[in-house]
């Protein structure tokens, strides 16, 4: 299912969104990638962020981004999601409906880890509705090649997530 949303909207009771997204360096080829899980009230309940290794194109860098995020969903314990990112093209690949030889085996291995959940979505949203992810793809891993948290929202996060709610 292709859905096109321009502002995050809450997932259903019965499942939860994480959104993703992937940042990359043209000048250096690095990339990271940043998700936030939260509920149908719209409240985070997960979020992180890692850097990704030998990423060579923006395309391949949100495609590692969605596996590292729904990885991190299904060790979570989350098995009914809306996995939400900001590149439709990407989402076209997963859902089957376009194809990419040079991303074959990274397609590849999101169906098995989808295979894995109950029920699993993928959906396009614009980038106003994935800012958080954006955020967390951009600032996350300044230091760290792995973080992750379900307290407390970084405070250069919080005035994005408010925003999400008015």
């Amino acid at each position: 299912t292709v859905v096109h949303n321009t502002k995050w909207k809450a997932p259903p009771d019965t499942h939860i969104k994480c959104n993703y997204d992937a940042g990359f360096n043209v000048q250096n080829l690095t990339s990271t990638a940043g998700w936030i899980i939260r509920n149908h009230d719209g409240i985070a309940q997960h979020w992180g962020s890692l850097q990704l290794d030998n990423t060579s194109t923006p395309l391949e860098a949100e495609t590692k981004a969605l596996l590292a995020a729904l990885q991190q969903t299904w060790i979570r314990g989350y098995r009914r999601v809306i996995m939400e990112g900001d590149c439709e093209t990407l989402t076209s690949l997963v859902t089957g409906s376009t194809f990419h030889n040079n991303l074959a085996n990274l397609l590849d291995d999101i169906r098995t880890w989808a295979r894995k959940f109950s029920n699993v979505q993928f959906s396009f949203v614009r980038r106003g509705g994935n800012k958080l992810a954006h955020e967390l793809a951009k600032f996350g891993c300044n230091s760290t090649s792995f973080y992750s948290d379900s307290c407390t929202l970084p405070i250069w996060l919080h005035q994005h997530y408010c925003n999400d709610f008015g």
